[in-house]
């Protein structure tokens, strides 16, 4: 019995402090900033008025395209549009620099290479959504009914095909190439990040926390934070404010004329590098198959990208985007040319395999956002990030770690519980059925392929495990 009592002790020691050591630190985000009436950013050339309408179409902005309000009030800040930030800590109530990007001003989309040798079969979408959107089912319909929805992060709760079942179908015709079959898999969204969680605000006091399904008013002057980028994994991860991952982004039309690049490239920065004016970029517009150029053009406002083959753009000795290669996930600001011409909607997601085409990858609907073309105001997805099922933890990789949080959150009858408590059907209940998603899914995205998959009946040994600790820590 000792013997087995050390044995149980050992083995959820192990398990603690590998997930005490890789736990969720992000996520990594930037904040919009109004390039026509700025706070902290520089203005911009093009009189654009932010997410909801960056090629500055509205003569006069609505009230609730104001900058958001924490941008001078980030810890370490002030922030710019184009710097990232995570969450709050301990010793810091407000969210906390984490990257000056030092790039072109205004950030559109930001992103790692997704790209991992053994893909999950199926993904979710996690997403949000900029201040004017509506949502149509789940907690973004909530939110926004409450004037809550901008500083959200959504996930999607149905899984979708991974992208990469698409990224050697023969070259399209130039342009739009019409729906995917992932187009009708899903139909609502669950919340994974509330604003309150990141340090946010929708009630124009900086650093007031306000629970999720609480009405506040609608956005007017400095008074709602609109999170426009997303990353799950941090970029800077030595803490000299340098990113020590490959950067992809975008830029929006005022900060395309700094550059120049055209708010339909894609732009890449190697560990290490900068952005510098005039540099080539990862993926030009065209090779996407959207709109190029600064206006009457195609911009895109949300990201991901798999660069499968030689990383990097030309200005790093890569290639560029390789066709039928590397492909990516992306949806297009408000103004987008695209949208009026095929009567798409600003939250809907594409896919291209950069061989000068993109198809619709998901729908609004399939988001649970209130899709509508041309220009009423329906829901924009502003920022967009993918997860393999069973991925606790968020960083892409379903492993002992993320089972770790499923047993420390198995059948909390009565308590809430979400995709980061190990709920991945989205049920209520971090249950056997989780464990199955979790199981079906282990290894996936993972740099080396274990050799077993734990038994549910494991999650006593961590129990016990955890009971003898605790017995010998009072001792």
């Amino acid at each position: 019995m000792k013997h087995f009592s050390l044995t149980l002790t050992l083995v959820a020691v192990v398990l603690l402090a590998a997930g005490s050591a890789r736990a969720q630190v992000g996520p990594v985000f930037s904040l919009d900033d109004n390039p026509a009436i700025p706070i902290t950013s520089p203005p911009g050339p093009i009189p654009g008025f932010g997410a909801e309408d960056p090629y500055g179409m509205a003569l006069i902005p609505p009230p609730g395209l104001a900058p958001s309000p924490s941008l001078p009030a980030v810890f370490m800040g002030p922030a710019m549009d184009q710097d990232l930030l995570v969450p709050p800590s301990p010793v810091a109530p407000l969210p906390m620099m984490h990257m000056p990007l030092l790039g072109p001003g205004y950030l559109d989309a930001v992103t790692d290479n997704a790209f991992k040798i053994n893909p999950a079969p199926m993904i979710h979408l996690g997403f949000s959504v900029d201040r004017l959107s509506l949502g149509l089912a789940g907690a973004a319909a909530i939110e926004s009914a409450c004037n809550q929805q901008s500083g959200d992060i959504y996930h999607t709760d149905q899984a979708f095909t991974h992208p990469a079942a698409f990224v050697g179908i023969l070259p399209g015709m130039p342009g739009y190439n019409g729906p995917l079959p992932t187009v009708g898999m899903g139909n609502s969204n669950l919340m994974l990040f509330d604003e309150s969680v990141l340090g946010l605000t929708v009630v124009g006091g900086v650093g007031v926390p306000t629970p999720p399904g609480v009405p506040v008013p609608p956005p007017f002057v400095a008074s709602h934070d609109n999170l426009d980028a997303l990353n799950w994994k941090l970029f800077d991860v030595n803490g000299d404010f340098m990113h020590d991952r490959w950067v992809y982004l975008s830029t929006p039309p005022d900060a395309a004329m700094m550059g120049p690049w055209m708010p339909g490239d894609v732009m890449d920065m190697a560990p290490g590098g900068l952005l510098f004016p005039g540099m080539p970029p990862y993926a030009p517009a065209g090779q996407l198959g959207i709109v190029p150029g600064p206006m009457q053009s195609d911009c895109i406002d949300a990201l991901v990208v798999w660069d499968d083959g030689m990383q990097g753009g030309p200005a790093w000795g890569g290639p560029g985007a390789e066709p039928m290669l590397d492909y990516a996930l992306f949806s297009l600001a408000p103004g987008s040319v695209s949208l009026w011409q095929f009567g798409l909607s600003e939250a809907d997601i594409f896919f291209t395999n950069f061989t000068g085409s993109f198809w619709l990858y998901a729908s609004a609907m399939d988001l649970g956002l209130m899709g509508i073309p041309g220009p009423a105001i329906g829901a924009n997805v502003d920022a967009l990030e993918m997860m393999h099922p069973g991925d606790a933890n968020l960083d892409y990789c379903v492993d002992g770690l993320d089972y770790v949080i499923w047993s420390n959150n198995y059948l909390p009858v009565g308590a809430a519980t979400d995709w980061l408590r190990g709920d991945f059907t989205g049920d209520g209940l971090t249950d056997g059925l989780d464990y199955v998603v979790w199981s079906n899914n282990f290894s996936f995205g993972c740099p080396a392929v274990p050799t077993a998959v734990p038994e549910p009946a494991s999650a006593l040994v961590l129990t016990l495990g955890l009971f003898f600790i605790r017995r010998r820590s009072r001792a």
